[in-house]
């Protein structure tokens, strides 16, 4: 692994049916964005939290995060703490729903780059929290969980939303919680399109970043 779009590729030959779940926060959010615009057949829902790649998000006034990285992360690779393209013109292409998750006063990404964001991906939608934590789903696990499920279960009508959680979606509510507690990418696989929108097949996450 040498550069983010390496981490691209991974992710897409990890992805072993075209009905996968995407939640991204921070740096993540550019593989992300990137998995969506080069393999769209892979990919149903996008989840974007707190992003600081895939968008020029010092044009919205965030504060740089690499050095204060690099210093609690000694051994970090140094392709982590590269630039990466900015993607801004190629979002509308971005065709699939994606859920834009947000602290109001995050100085890492600011609210204005969700703005921005929202403006140009076609079917994008923003939840705020009100925080200035950059890993806010730390707050907010359970609301943020919550928010997701609510989004993947939109496509496949209201009925769904106003039942119960069945077994395989507690699940996913309590993944949730666990990746936004670990990493900044998280993957998960379902075994159809149809279950991927229900949920009914979640598996274990297939690849992280951290």
């Amino acid at each position: 692994m040498r550069s983010y779009d390496d981490l691209v590729d991974h992710v897409a030959r990890a992805i072993a049916a075209p009905t996968a779940v995407v939640v991204a926060q921070s740096m993540g959010t550019y593989v992300a964005l990137q998995l969506a615009l080069r393999y769209p057949h892979l990919v149903t829902h996008l989840v974007l939290v707190a992003a600081t790649g895939g968008i020029d998000v010092g044009v919205h006034g965030a504060k740089d995060w690499r050095q204060e990285y690099a210093s609690a992360f000694l051994h970090a690779q140094d392709w982590a703490l590269a630039s990466v393209p900015d993607l801004s013109d190629r979002l509308s292409d971005i065709t699939l729903p994606v859920l834009l998750i947000w602290p109001t006063h995050d100085t890492l990404s600011p609210l204005p780059v969700a703005q921005a964001l929202a403006s140009k991906i076609p079917f994008a939608s923003l939840v705020t929290f009100p925080s200035n934590d950059h890993w806010l789903v730390h707050r907010f696990s359970d609301e943020s969980a919550s928010a997701i499920r609510s989004f993947v279960l939109r496509g496949i009508g209201r009925r769904a939303i106003r039942r119960p959680p069945t077994k395989t979606e507690q699940i996913l509510l309590r993944q949730c919680r666990h990746v936004f507690s670990a990493n900044q990418l998280l993957l998960w696989q379902c075994e159809t399109p149809c279950q991927a929108a229900n949920l009914g097949a979640v598996t274990n996450p297939i690849t992280r970043l951290s």
